[in-house]
């Protein structure tokens, strides 16, 4: 937002820790953020295309705004795992309790959410790939992982179970 695209990748040798560039803690504090923390950019050059129209909002509303997004993919993720898994043995009210539970303790979720990681995207569209590949819609689960691997590279490794089976309808809409 401020035009200054050399700041998008900048960042220190430790890609997330305590120290940020100078000019990063002369932004923060401009916003109104004195001791807030932020951290590097660290996706594709065309996710950072894709955020341009949101580098003029407000950092702590867009930020708020990324962790509602967030709890959503994985409550929406957690709805995905059960019609994927179709656990015979227990019911929705279990299986949700049983992930709320794991999400609240993991580490890894803690600190996705904290970060506002996109990774909780990437997973989401790999579970919306996977559930749509098992009900049929080939299409939609090529192109569902084919937005994750455009958000991350390695969910385009993907492709091999797309391959395996010879679904080419499924590896068709991954390169459409």
């Amino acid at each position: 937002g401020t035009g200054q695209l050399d700041q998008i990748y900048a960042g220190t040798e430790q890609v997330i820790g305590p120290q940020m560039p100078l000019e990063w803690t002369f932004a923060v504090v401009e916003d109104g953020y004195a001791g807030e923390q932020t951290y590097p950019f660290i996706y594709p050059p065309w996710v950072a295309v894709l955020m341009t129209p949101f580098t003029n909002m407000d950092p702590m509303i867009l930020m708020n705004g990324v962790l509602v997004l967030n709890c959503s993919l994985m409550i929406a993720s957690m709805w995905l795992a059960y019609r994927f898994m179709q656990p015979h043995t227990v019911s929705p009210v279990i299986w949700t309790l049983y992930s709320v539970l794991l999400f609240a303790i993991s580490f890894t979720s803690t600190i996705a959410l904290y970060l506002g990681q996109i990774q909780i995207l990437v997973f989401f569209c790999c579970m919306l790939a996977f559930e749509r590949l098992r009900y049929g819609a080939h299409w939609s689960a090529g192109m569902a992982l084919a937005v994750a691997a455009c958000l991350k590279v390695t969910p385009g490794a993907l492709i091999l179970i797309f391959i395996w089976n010879r679904n080419w309808r499924a590896l068709g809409g991954f390169i459409v």
